[in-house]
């Protein structure tokens, strides 16, 4: 027997599959994406750069985040002349989140 895990991106319903390798073996294995992404748009003012869980990313708002592991992030909002804004947001599996930052920038 052999383990196969799958990539952190992507799960089954209990994260694993065991397949004999002693023989073929024909799997049906139903995936679901363990992954979202975020729309991040800020006002008064856009162009603010985005950096994500501690990270310097080459966005700037608005903007769609690339993939991101589903669960909680942490997001700044950096514009010259003005404060940085920090937010929490919560990525959910297969869906695109909506962070509208007002009054920030």
């Amino acid at each position: 027997m052999r383990d196969y895990e799958y990539p952190e991106l992507i799960i089954t319903d209990n994260g694993k599959v065991i397949v004999p390798t002693d023989r073929g073996v024909n799997l049906i294995i139903s995936l679901k994406p363990n992954h979202g992404f975020a729309n991040l748009t800020t006002l008064p003012k856009d162009k603010a750069q985005v950096i994500i869980d501690g990270e310097v990313t080459n966005l700037l708002t608005p903007c769609t985040t690339g993939i991101l592991i589903s669960g909680e992030h942490v997001f700044t909002l950096i514009e010259k002349w003005y404060r940085p804004l920090t937010e929490e947001v919560m990525i959910r599996d297969g869906q695109t989140g909506q962070k509208l930052c007002k009054g920030v920038l």
